[in-house]
């Protein structure tokens, strides 16, 4: 079990379910879920709902256990349905792999979700498959899967989309969005259509690409929170949240840069959760 005595640490991991260039672990973020999934399971690490995580810090409470804390960005079909990839064949969905690796008490996932419709659209076609499989049917009946819908930005402020919210000439970087405007445009405006299409908040931001500013982090997210509604945001910072991270900055691991195999996140869990063995 966990050391609940020692100073608490959540590690946040993170996948991308369009991560299908294979079958094996390290090209297939669907087989490296149900593999650290099950990893989790047998080794007794208390998965735990990153909204929770979130509000502790936001509430300036210590964190009361370890565990980790499960993600995933950009909320395409992968996320949902089990899908037919036109090369690397059945797909289980994210949903599928939580409820047949976890008992109901650990189902805990939350998907961070490109929030324009037409955005996605055309995103499904010029970096995803173009079979339309990023529809958002789905989110209202995500909670009851285990499944938490939060934001992830209007437009993800994409090099492939021609025009973005953000109205920056520069695309592909969401370090770029410095101004009141543009914030409003990509995170606020998000947060509003998630929150109707769910009927649940959207109070948690993963910030596109793992980016964020001192603007955004300074200013805009701890100013502005009557316009945003935002609890905390992530970046793709590799490192362990802690009691007293920042609550607009707080640190993720994403599969693939961080960890490309079962051995590597083991040693990432031991070092991070000061366990000495997983």
């Amino acid at each position: 079990m966990i050391d609940t005595q020692s100073a608490a640490r959540v590690v946040v991991l993170t996948y991308h379910g369009m991560n299908v260039g294979g079958h094996g672990y390290a090209e297939n973020d669907h087989r490296a879920f149900e593999t650290d999934l099950a990893l989790l399971r047998d080794a007794d690490v208390p998965i735990l709902p990153l909204r929770a995580v979130a509000r502790c810090i936001a509430e300036g409470r210590p964190l009361d256990r370890s565990g980790v804390a499960l993600s995933c960005d950009d909320g395409s079909w992968f996320d949902w349905h089990d899908l037919e990839h036109p090369t690397w064949g059945a797909q289980k969905s994210l949903r599928g792999i939580l409820t047949e690796q976890l008992e109901p008490a650990q189902r805990h996932l939350t998907s961070f979700v490109i929030a324009s419709p037409d955005d996605r659209a055309e995103l499904d076609r010029t970096c995803m498959l173009g079979c339309g499989w990023w529809g958002d049917e789905w989110w209202p009946d995500a909670h009851a899967a285990g499944i938490d819908v939060q934001n992830h930005s209007w437009d993800h402020n994409h090099s492939t989309l021609a025009e973005t919210a953000a109205g920056t000439s520069v695309r592909g970087r969401f370090d770029v969005v410095e101004t009141t405007a543009a914030a409003d445009a990509e995170i606020a405006e998000a947060g509003r259509y998630i929150a109707a299409r769910t009927g649940r908040p959207a109070d948690l931001f993963a910030y596109p690409y793992g980016e964020c500013n001192r603007f955004l982090r300074d200013d805009y997210l701890p100013s502005a929170q009557a316009r945003h509604g935002l609890c905390a945001a992530f970046t793709t910072e590799p490192r362990p949240l802690e009691t007293g991270s920042p609550r607009w900055a707080l640190p993720r691991y994403v599969c693939g840069p961080d960890w490309s195999q079962p051995d590597e996140l083991r040693a990432l869990l031991r070092d991070a959760l000061g366990r000495a063995s997983i």
